[in-house]
């Protein structure tokens, strides 16, 4: 998991429970206080009485027991030991009548989630059978005892559990002030290990995931006149995240093909998790002042964060190891080794305690907003949002830096700030973002409302982004990399075996002095000059229809403009490339060789102007008097960008993006384009007077399917360093130009099996003679409908306590049919990429006639994978008591 900003992280933990919110401050789509076009979510419920005592306490849970079969798979009835909960406590009352509150929500959740992927099963034979999974741990056991514990590949269930306590005090200090102080402390412990079609993980490959972030803030609301008001808000949060690996964090991570074309197993100890360790600290200081005058509401105001970071992880210092089959892990036949080292001191505890990325980082901002009321129809607002982020300590630029060589053939495929120009001049500008709204009232009573607005906003980009340029400035750590077809292995030394030092002990073995910086390698992570925080342009357009007998329809388009995204290159790579034989159009540069050989690889992160998304959304509710409710939204919208950005480092984030030239890409679908969406709900309330009330709802949830890219996996076929690659699908009578007779099988024979496998997917028949696209398969379509029981008792006679219990069957699709319900997902292993089935014959100097490379292959499957959990019906019963 990234480390993201603060408010971004909590997206992903348990913040305050749906149970008491119902509602966030909400503004205009183009308010001058969003920032990156995200409200602050500040919840508005959890708030003081001045008389009464009140509160809710609230449960719910799910467990084996009340989870169906698996009726897509061959899992049979959930693992007894599967369970999860949520449970809370809301309270709110006055310390002193009408002038000090008190204001809480205390909140539980846990689970146990076992994986639905386990060896010897149907769902995973593909990968590896339960002999190899026997023949693996054997392996291990005879040659390292209890030094090298792979875990289990059979049944295992990660926990989850999570404790979130808001509380608060509301002073009303007089009619015209009030304070408010609040704590927020979230903590959470999650064991992680995923496992799905493509990559499985032996339980050793799992850790603790384990959060702590606490955080303190008071608001100053003041009332100066009717028409004058202010609000100054000041916090404070402490955000704490690190990973225990289950196991022996010297063990390095190893990675073997499977038994299928676009599968890996892994074991050992996760190489994101050996060190990880990571502190931030943050200020927020916000001001506003509010003016009313004549026809004009003024806002004035500024919001201030300064972050102090300790990003305490390092990728693979306990070391990465591939082998190209299973058959090649049990005869110790590696194909390569990876890892890295710091040249201080490469002790883990002083790496722990020691981050090599320390920095600041500050957001500035100032707005100005007048609301203009035009006429009693019409009002305009316009706005403008001043920002400017500061790093303070940059990172240092290495003496290596200056005497970086340049490419003679630079520019050929692709292009970039030349290495010696770089200055470390980025971020520090003023940025400004102007911004518009216009809502329109022709008949002054919001049954026809026109809402059009235009802006400019800035983003965000995870703070590891940064880190990674402190910790690669060059000075820091080393970068090792062999490859069997490269460099031999050395007989008598065992990359395997875990050392004292995480794979430092194994490069030491080769003759790298691991304190010595100029000894062997290293990674370069540099930031372009002039580099800014993503910018975009957001434009929409809405109508909004409400009927005499209050039906409500909904129309809206949004549109959104790139003006400045994150990009990632490799740029150590020699632009002298040269083409294949079926590469008429000299569209996938293969490259050979690294331009400074001191350096392992050099990334450099920049911006770019490409990419867009649109969406439009139409919506109808309506609630009738005789309690029936009723509501659906469809959304059609479409999405464009050059890269994801979605892994934690500059390396993983170039790697993982498929393109036909990694440095120059096209603009392709993004990972997030979902071209269909449908959201529709009806429910029904009865009253029973003295019995209750029933509510009776069921909830549709439809998208079309999520993209994947069909490519080459875990190999690269252009020379770099890329683990995923787009691919030539041949022409029915070329394919066999990719192929030779091996043992079992001729090049017919594979030819035959490759043009049946192409045939048989409408998407790839259709590009013979050409490339894959990034993004352009589709998973099928997921539809889930979910079914809600809810019946409240009012449990005294001033009806103001009342017990309401719940029944929620989620998944009733799957209940009603086997084949309905399934819930399907493209991998994230490989950056949602799936194999073709094509594999390529090492070492790549082999090739046919014409200049092919030679390929072997074997039918990959399906290119997607099934979330088992999730495609089974289950319930969840619930209890809910208001006082």
């Amino acid at each position: 998991m990234n480390l993201y900003r603060i408010k971004e992280h909590l997206l992903i933990g348990i913040a305050i429970s749906f149970v008491s919110i119902s509602a966030y401050a909400q503004n205009s789509d183009f308010d001058v206080r969003l920032e990156g076009n995200r409200p602050e979510g500040k919840p508005l419920t959890i708030s003081s009485d001045s008389s009464n005592f009140k509160g809710t306490i609230w449960g719910s849970a799910g467990s084996a027991t009340l989870t169906g079969k698996d009726r897509i798979g061959s899992l049979g009835k959930m693992n007894s030991d599967y369970y999860d909960y949520n449970t809370g406590l809301q309270l709110s009352f006055p310390l002193l009548k009408d002038k000090l509150f008190f204001f809480g929500n205390e909140t539980l959740t846990g689970s146990r989630n076992p994986s639905q992927y386990i060896s010897g099963t149907d769902e995973t034979a593909h990968i590896l059978s339960k002999t190899d999974e026997d023949a693996i741990r054997q392996y291990l056991k005879n040659r390292y005892g209890d030094a090298f514990d792979a875990g289990t590949a059979g049944e295992f269930s990660p926990r989850m559990h999570s404790k979130s306590f808001y509380n608060g005090l509301d002073w009303l200090i007089d009619a015209n002030h009030k304070l408010t102080l609040f704590n927020h402390t979230l903590l959470s412990n999650a064991e992680e290990l995923q496992r799905d079609r493509q990559g499985f993980r032996f339980s050793s490959m799992g850790y603790d995931q384990v959060t702590k972030q606490i955080e303190t803030g008071a608001e100053w609301k003041s009332k100066w006149s009717d028409n004058l008001f202010a609000n100054v808000s000041v916090g404070y949060t402490l955000f704490n995240d690190r990973r225990d690996p289950s196991g022996n964090p010297n063990m390095p991570q190893v990675q073997i093909a499977g038994r299928t074309p676009g599968t890996m197993i892994y074991l050992g100890t996760d190489r994101e998790a050996s060190i990880f360790d990571t502190e931030q600290k943050s200020w927020k200081v916000s001001a506003d002042i509010n003016w009313n005058f004549k026809n004009h509401a003024f806002l004035f105001g500024t919001q201030n964060e300064l972050f102090d970071v300790d990003y305490g992880y390092v990728s693979g210092w306990n070391g990465r190891i591939d082998y190209l089959s299973i058959d090649d892990f049990l005869r110790s036949n590696p194909y390569r080794v990876r890892g890295s080292y710091n040249y201080a001191n490469n002790d883990r505890n002083y790496i722990l305690n020691n981050p090599a990325a320390q920095f600041k980082l500050n957001n500035y901002s100032l707005y100005l907003q007048d609301e203009i009321t035009l006429s009693p129809v019409l009002k305009l607002t316009p706005g403008l949002r001043v920002s400017l982020t500061d790093l303070p300590n940059k990172p240092l630029l290495s003496e290596k830096t200056k005497g970086i060589w340049a490419d003679p053939n630079f520019g050929t495929t692709y292009s970039y700030t030349p290495l010696n120009r770089i200055t470390n001049d980025f971020l520090g500008q003023v940025r400004f973002s102007p911004r518009v709204d216009i809502e329109y009232d022709p008949f002054k009573d919001k049954s026809l409302v026109i809402r059009a607005g235009a802006g400019m906003f800035t983003g965000e980009v995870p703070f590891s982004w940064l880190a990674y340029a402190y910790r690669h400035a060059g000075d820091t750590y080393g970068d090792y990399s062999q490859r069997a077809d490269e460099d031999p292995f050395s007989p008598g030394l065992d990359p395997l075996k875990p050392g004292q030092n995480g794979i430092g002990d194994y490069i030491e073995q080769n003759g790298i002095v691991l304190n010595n910086p100029n000894s062997g390698q290293t990674e370069l992570d540099l930031i372009d000059n002039d580099f800014e925080m993503p910018k975009y342009l957001r434009g929409s357009f809405a109508i909004d229809y409400t009927t005499k007998d209050n039906w409500k329809f909904s129309l809206e388009g949004i549109y959104e403009k790139t003006l400045e995204d994150i990009f990632f290159q490799q740029v150590n790579i020699k632009d002298e490339p040269f083409w294949y034989g079926f590469d008429a159009e000299h569209k996938q540069p293969v490259y050979k060789g690294s331009v400074d050989p001191r350096f392992s690889s050099i990334y450099l992160m920049s911006n770019t102007d490409q990419g867009y998304r649109y969406s439009v959304r139409a919506s109808i509710n309506k609630a009738f008097n005789n309690g029936l409710t009723i509501d659906a939204t469809y959304t059609y919208g479409m999405s464009k960008d050059l890269m994801a950005g979605k892994n934690s480092s500059m390396e993983a984030n170039r790697q993982m993006t498929p393109s036909l030239i990694p440095n120059n890409p096209e603009l392709a679908y993004s990972n997030s384009d979902i071209r269909h969406r449908i959201n529709a709900s009806v429910g029904y309330d009865i009253e029973w007077g003295r019995a209750g009330k029933t509510n009776v709802a069921l909830h549709l949830d439809a998208s079309s399917g999520s993209p994947f890219t069909y490519g080459i996996v875990n190999y690269t076929m252009q020379g770099n360093s890329q683990y995923v690659s787009l691919v030539y699908i041949p022409k029915q009578e070329e394919a066999i130009r990719f192929f030779k007779d091996r043992t079992g099988q001729t090049a017919q024979q594979q030819a035959e099996a490759l043009n049946r496998f192409i045939d048989g997917d409408d998407y790839l028949k259709g590009r013979r003679g050409r490339f894959t696209e990034r993004n352009a398969g589709r998973t099928p379509w997921n539809v889930r409908t979910d079914l809600h029981l809810a019946h409240e008792i009012v449990t005294n006679k001033d009806k103001i306590q009342t017990l309401t219990f719940s029944v929620d069957v989620i998944n009733l699709t799957n209940l009603l049919s086997k084949s309905w319900g399934k819930q399907y997902f493209a991998s994230e292993s490989f950056n949602s990429t799936a194999s073709v089935g094509l594999v390529p014959v090492l070492p790549f100097s082999e090739q046919n006639a014409g200049n092919y490379p030679v390929y072997t292959f074997n039918d990959p499957g399906q290119p997607y994978s099934i979330d088992y959990f999730a495609s089974r019906a289950r319930l969840q019963l619930g209890v809910k008591y208001s006082f």
